[in-house]
């Protein structure tokens, strides 16, 4: 009977320790850090010098741009990395960082809630910063048996697409993702894979981890506006500055 006993004192106890044990990693909280190598569409070559110039400047700025995303398994937060401010930026920084941003077209921040498929992000038009909410983007993943190491972790590749309202065009998308981080985010909107995503094929750049830190204190907060657009008063906006921007061009 003794025996008995001690037999189920020990079984609660290893409930208890793995329950504990999955809670505990389920609030393990990651800082990802990414950087952008930019894909020049054409050749600069037959270019003027002064243009030449001006491309090698963005491109150098995309490349000296990083990206943070502070993630667990319940919500998580992606933005551009806060770089020190010295002095004021002429008119040609101006022109240097916002064409950087092209090659990624990310938004200038995202908050995601993983319980709720629901996203939050911010996303400049026309000089002008709009907050919308919606649900994940359809990615319809197809997972292939391709396998690489990145940053000394196992990686998988999926192969996936989207709609995107801006473009109105349907955008392919090739990510690696590594299953032993345990979370289902990516830059930006990229996410819903059974792993932390470390790598994303675009058309115009390669967005790729450069450094993974583990069990960071920080609180993911979510991003607050007093003017939150759904999806679809989002994209009916999109229509009628593409009709106002086509006006006035013709």
């Amino acid at each position: 009977m003794k025996f008995f006993f001690s037999r189920k004192i020990f079984a609660l106890k290893v409930v208890v320790l793995l329950l504990f044990t999955n809670n505990s990693n389920s609030q393990t909280t990651y800082k990802v850090i990414y950087k952008v190598e930019p894909i020049l569409q054409e050749k600069i070559d037959d270019k003027s010098e002064s243009t030449k110039q001006i491309v090698k400047k963005i491109v150098e700025y995309a490349r000296n741009t990083n990206y943070v995303l502070i993630a667990n398994q319940k919500n998580s937060i992606f933005k551009k990395e806060e770089q020190l401010q010295i002095g004021n930026k002429d008119r040609l920084e101006h022109i240097y960082i916002k064409g950087s941003k092209l090659f990624t077209s990310f938004n200038e921040k995202i908050y995601t809630d993983f319980e709720n498929y629901s996203i939050i992000f911010i996303r400049n038009l026309l000089d002008r910063n709009f907050t919308v909410k919606r649900s994940f983007h359809e990615f319809n993943w197809k997972i292939n048996d391709s396998v690489k190491t990145i940053l000394g972790l196992k990686a998988r590749n999926a192969k996936g697409a989207y709609y995107d309202p801006i473009s109105d065009k349907k955008i392919e998308v090739d990510v690696w993702f590594t299953p032993s981080i345990p979370l289902s985010a990516g830059p930006d909107i990229f996410m819903g894979l059974p792993g932390l995503i470390v790598e994303i094929h675009l058309k115009k750049a390669i967005i790729s981890v450069s450094t993974i830190e583990e069990n960071i204190e920080t609180d993911i907060k979510s991003l607050k506006s007093n003017n939150v657009l759904t999806q679809e008063e989002f994209e009916n906006m999109i229509l009628k500055l593409n009709s106002k921007i086509l006006k006035d061009f013709n």
